[in-house]
Parts: C-alpha cells; structure tokens; sequence
C-alpha cells in the first residue's frame, strides 16, 4: 500500500475518532494520538520480528503497517458518528466590531420598538436581516462601551447604511445607557468609504487598524 494511501487512511481515521470523542478538544487529539502510537508500535514489533526471523522479507513491514491501519479506519469508519455542536456563550465586551450586513428594506425597521436584550424586541424583529447584528449588540450591551462598525463600500453597500443602524440602536437602548456608535473610517480618522467584504486583505488591514487604535487608548479588553 502506497505511503500517500496509508497516511490518507490514518488521517480519516484520526478525524472520525476525533468526532466520537468530542471534537478537537486537547484530551481527544490525547486519546487518539496515543492509539496511534500503540498501533504504531505492536506493527513496529511486529516487522521487527518478522525481519529478525526470516530474511529479504523487509516488504512485510509496510503490508502490515498498512493492515494495520486499515484495521483502524476500518473500525472508526464502522462507528456511527452523531453530531456534536458546543456553543459557548460569549463574554460581554466593552468594545464590539461589527461588520455590517444588509438591511432589506429600512422602513421594516421605522415601527421596531423595544429594549435591547428583551425577547419582545426580538419577536418584533422577527427574521428581518438586522436581527442577528441586533441581537450581537444586545449581548453585549450590559458592559458595551463602544460599537466600530465596519461596512461595505458603494452605492449597493453598507457603509453608507451605518447612519441608520446607528438611529435604530439610539432608539433601542436602555433607559440610562450611552453608547459611541461609529463606521470604521471614522474610527480611524481616514475616507469613511468602507471595506470590501470579499477582499481579505482589505478585511486583516481593517481589523488589525482597529484593534492598533483601540490599543493606543489602552483598552485591551475588547
């Protein structure tokens, strides 16, 4: 069996163990490692002592490797694997970064009435497209200082559009709280044309912008 195949086959082995096991958590990429190197190393006795006992047989040693580990996958293919999903709540933030996506249509939005966090607000939302950007906003808002919101350039974008999110956000606040609402480009003191969304450069030299700004205030905890 060819080197590339027995490496593909440990692999998915490897993998579909991880998914029995719980994902990629630290103890089962422990526990799958160590079954590998016990597997590993019974095939390695094994073609030592096949080599020790008869001669010009060395082909032996990668046949049995791959029997081996065609045993493996075998057996971890042969597992039903169950979907595993892990959410972990996010911890309430002074200063979120938001990309923002597009509304549908603005005046959806002119009746909305609530108050960020309260299931209410989000049965009013319903499945308009600003919910999830909303719903962001409300988990955070028990400790948010600041939003930087960062947009799409032109005419069909979303930096333009930031005004108005900011509008629906003024008006859902709770009693008492104050949040700086702004673009991206105002945050950095430069053209608030906003960001290409399918360029990642253009995004990693936004993000890293901010997150250099935000430092020079001294304000880690983002």
């Amino acid at each position: 069996m060819a080197a590339s195949k027995l490496t593909q086959l440990l692999g998915q082995g490897a993998l579909k163990a991880l998914a029995n096991l719980g994902g990629t958590k630290p103890l089962a990429w422990a526990l799958v490692f160590v079954l590998i190197a016990v597997v590993n190393t019974v095939i390695d006795q094994i073609s030592d002592a096949v080599r020790s006992r008869v001669a010009g047989v060395d082909v032996l040693a990668p046949a049995v490797r791959g029997g081996g580990v065609g045993r493996l996958y075998w057996f971890a293919h042969k597992v039903k694997l169950e979907p595993r999903a892990e959410e972990e709540e996010a911890r309430p933030v002074k200063v979120l970064i938001l990309f923002l996506s597009q509304p549908g249509k603005l005046e959806d939005y002119a009746d909305i009435e609530g108050t960020l966090g309260s299931p209410e607000l989000g049965d009013r939302l319903g499945r308009l497209q600003w919910r999830m950007p909303i719903a962001a906003v409300a988990h955070h808002i028990g400790r948010l200082e600041r939003l930087v919101v960062i947009g799409s350039p032109g005419e069909k974008g979303t930096n333009r559009l930031v005004g108005d999110f900011k509008k629906l956000l003024d008006r859902l606040l709770p009693p008492g709280k104050r949040l700086s609402i702004e673009s991206s480009g105002i945050f950095l003191g430069r053209d608030d044309t906003g960001v290409d969304f399918e360029n990642p450069q253009q995004l990693i030299e936004e993000l890293g912008a901010i997150y250099r700004r935000l430092e020079d205030q001294r304000i880690r905890d983002v």
